[in-house]
């Protein structure tokens, strides 16, 4: 009997995950400082998961704008970033000039 394979789709949403967590953690590090107990744990985990994760970088962080559109569309609001009415609730009306 074959093990299961994981679906491919949700192993590369899970490597653009990956990918934005790396940019979250990039742009938390001069907040706290590279010579601090913090900003050397950040920097410890970056440097792993360059190790794990660098050779489909590229890949991965050209569908990070896809993710984040998929994120958005799933908290339930629009690209602009307004909630979107309940499944079955009727649109709001167009605001009369």
């Amino acid at each position: 009997m074959s093990t299961p394979q994981p679906n491919e789709g949700l192993k590369q949403a899970a490597r653009v995950q990956v990918q934005i967590a790396r940019r979250q953690l990039e742009q938390a590090l001069p907040a706290l400082g590279s010579d601090t107990d913090e900003g050397r744990a950040v920097l410890k985990t970056l440097s792993t998961l360059a190790a794990a994760f660098g050779k489909t970088e590229d890949k991965d962080r050209e569908l990070i704008p896809a993710e984040i559109a998929s994120l958005v569309s799933g908290a339930g609001m629009d690209r602009a970033g307004a909630a979107k009415p309940p499944m079955g609730a009727p649109a709001a009306a167009p605001a009369m000039a």
